[in-house]
């Protein structure tokens, strides 16, 4: 094997300093490893159910022009989401996921030492946003795991230019009341953009639907962040959008690569998007399922956080050792140590065949594994 000589440039010593993302295992992995047949992946939010076959048969219609590049604006899909939520096309930005949206934002409006408020434990991906943006992140602790929205308020300064909420929140599943969220962009200064990440809302109980994009005519400093990988089903096309003030998204347009959401991701999302239908399928089917994973934890002794999402956190004690054990039943959750949140695992909902499986991998390991702590986030 060639050897390499070693590197002279350098990265950022801040860089250095970040932790990288952890996935979660592929499930071809853990057969590999383990021998086995069958594996059931609940570590990654992903949706069991699928896409609409719309969204298929569109994806597979426009394989047939990819030689081309696609439509740089999106022209079509932002159009469609402006008329879904009242807006104007300039009011719409996509990307590669929210994700990339979510850089775009702190390295369009985070000087080096400005400030970004955001929750601990974080979506990850909010603080790694920060981080590469050179930004000083203000970590404020959840209480009783649902963001702490008055000491949110009190941590915002004059350097303060983003804060980050993920509404409902990853990983505790937890939402913001629609009123309270309202009281706290009425308190915040003009400087500063409150970014609200609903990647999860479609799941959420009717009384908390609301979406930030209600407060977008009054305040215009809101932008939020919405996702076809959850309900919608696209996770591996990777399409995303924000609804923002026009200066916002003209803002992105500045700095986001050119033809960034490829045309098979434009056409799926684009047909997704018209099937209402399916989408209810997913949330109902999803909220069935989140009722029983609560209802396992609850049989074994375990707490869990009431969630609005497509997951349940349950603090487990071992959760490292409970993770692992379920590996060789081909079960693949999601330990805490890789969310901040040790002691607890995360897992997402799998259709009904999946939580019989992970119920009773669960009963088979569950007697070796040190018995749930108890601690609080």
């Amino acid at each position: 094997m060639t050897s390499i000589k070693e590197l002279g440039v350098r990265p950022r010593a801040d860089v250095v300093a970040m932790a990288p993302y952890v996935p979660g295992r592929p499930a071809d992995e853990v057969k590999a490893q383990f021998g086995l047949n069958r594996v059931v992946k609940l570590a990654s939010n992903e949706n069991p159910f699928g896409p609409s076959p719309r969204a298929v048969e569109a994806a597979r219609h426009a394989l047939a022009g990819v030689a081309s590049y696609p439509d740089g604006g999106s022209v079509a899909l932002r159009d469609a989401l402006a008329d879904r939520f009242d807006l104007a096309r300039d009011n719409v930005a996509v990307g590669n996921g929210s994700d990339e949206i979510i850089l775009l934002l702190a390295l369009a409006y985070l000087e080096r030492g400005d400030e970004a408020v955001l929750a601990v434990p974080p979506y990850s991906i909010h603080r790694s946003a920060v981080l590469t943006a050179g930004g000083v992140q203000v970590g404020v602790p959840l209480r009783d795991s649902v963001h702490d929205l008055d000491a949110m308020a009190a941590a915002v300064t004059a350097r303060t230019r983003l804060i980050f909420l993920a509404n409902p929140h990853n990983p505790t599943g937890t939402a913001i009341a629609p009123s309270h969220l309202h009281r706290f962009i009425a308190g915040m200064p003009s400087h500063a953009l409150l970014v609200v990440d609903e990647a999860y809302l479609d799941f959420a109980d009717d009384a908390l639907r609301r979406s930030a994009r209600d407060l977008l005519d009054e305040y215009p400093n809101v932008v939020t962040l919405r996702t076809f990988s959850k309900a919608y089903g696209l996770a591996g096309l990777r399409a995303g959008y924000a609804l923002a003030h026009p200066g916002v998204v003209a803002t992105l347009d500045r700095i986001r690569p050119p033809f960034g959401l490829n045309a098979v991701a434009q056409a799926a999302a684009l047909a997704a998007l018209d099937d209402v239908e399916h989408v209810a399928h997913v949330v109902a089917q999803t909220r069935a399922g989140r009722a029983r994973l609560m209802e396992i934890a609850r049989r074994h002794g375990f707490e869990a956080i009431p969630s609005q999402a497509n997951f349940v956190l349950m603090n487990v004690g071992d959760s490292m050792g409970l993770a692992t054990a379920l590996l060789r039943h081909g079960v693949i959750v999601r330990p805490g140590e890789n969310l901040g949140v040790p002691g607890w695992i995360r897992v997402s909902v799998g259709t009904s065949h999946d939580l019989d499986l992970f119920e009773a991998a669960l009963d088979t390991c569950i007697r070796s594994v040190t018995p749930p702590h108890g601690a609080r986030l």
